[in-house]
């Protein structure tokens, strides 16, 4: 995905899903497997990768080579991200 759609976020409250599955059917509905993490997006200074912390256990990094997608879901940007 384009840096720039996921650096606008930065400093925002974002999701970031993986979902397993087919990544041609993305949805957050219903009961298929997936980890979501909702926090505030950080960019790394130096190389470019992004995280959400949200505690020392529940956390997600990861690159915009990583984004698969990117949606609204509950007044925040949602990034997708394949397995």
């Amino acid at each position: 995905m384009d840096k720039q759609i996921i650096d606008k976020e930065v400093g925002s409250v974002v999701t970031v899903c993986y979902l397993d599955g087919d990544p041609g059917n993305i949805h957050r509905a219903g009961f298929g497997r997936q980890i979501s993490v909702r926090g505030e997006l950080e960019k790394h200074p130096r190389n470019g990768s992004y995280r959400v912390l949200v505690d020392e256990g529940t956390f997600v990094y990861f690159r915009d080579e990583d984004v698969i997608a990117r949606a609204q879901a509950q007044g925040a940007a949602c990034f997708f991200l394949k397995a």
